[in-house]
């Protein structure tokens, strides 16, 4: 008799035609999202993650507070969306202000800047 050790095989999820194509929609959703925060509001790279952070955070607190306080009832799903307007609206205009401020000192950098 001999002694076989089995390894379970971690890609095993992956080896299914429908996972894989349930991994590749959901990737390719995600880089749909992160282009559309950029094409359509004109977020920079860091101000997408700042919105996609505090979406998170909203969505998160908003399950955590329907499953533990059930008290508010049907004005959860209005807090969730006045709290995404909000974080949008301060998110793109953080986001323009350093586009500015990055602007300026872009100028001024070159303005200053040594000719070659």
């Amino acid at each position: 008799m001999r002694f076989c050790l089995r390894v379970p095989n971690l890609y095993a999820p992956f080896h299914s035609l429908q996972n894989v194509r349930f991994y590749t929609a959901a990737v390719s959703a995600a880089g749909r999202y992160w282009r559309w925060l950029g094409e359509n509001l004109g977020l920079t790279r860091g101000g997408r993650i700042a919105f996609t952070a505090a979406l998170l955070l909203g969505v998160a607190g908003a399950v955590g507070d329907a499953m533990f306080n059930g008290e508010h009832g049907d004005q959860e799903g209005g807090v969730l969306l006045v709290f995404v307007g909000l974080a949008l609206g301060a998110v793109i205009g953080i986001d323009a202000a350093f586009r500015g401020i990055r602007n300026v000192v872009r100028r001024f950098a070159n303005r200053n800047a040594e000719p070659s």
